[in-house]
């Protein structure tokens, strides 16, 4: 039964050390593959691979090719991950 995996209850935030949890919310429960970025570490993250991000949402709502923007929005979203991991390190 490896298909029926139980999610966690609570969601940690990407930054290694942070604390930060969450739970589920209306309209976006937990799953056992979801990544999250508490707000405090979020703010850290650069300007320009927000609105990236934020542009490659709206052209999926769209209709826009899915496979490539989730695709693409994946890298995105490492490349946030790294950039917020880095910057709360003191390394960028």
């Amino acid at each position: 039964m490896a298909g029926d995996e139980i999610p966690p209850a609570r969601l940690l935030c990407c930054v290694p050390f942070c604390r930060a949890t969450r739970g589920d919310r209306k309209n976006d429960p937990i799953t056992a593959s979801m990544e999250w970025i508490c707000a405090r570490h979020w703010a850290l993250v650069p300007k320009r691979l927000k609105r990236r991000r934020a542009k490659l949402r709206r052209l999926t709502r769209r209709g826009y090719d899915d496979a490539k923007a989730a695709r693409l929005d994946h890298s995105v979203w490492d490349q946030c991950k790294r950039a917020a991991i880095e910057i709360a390190g003191g390394i960028a």
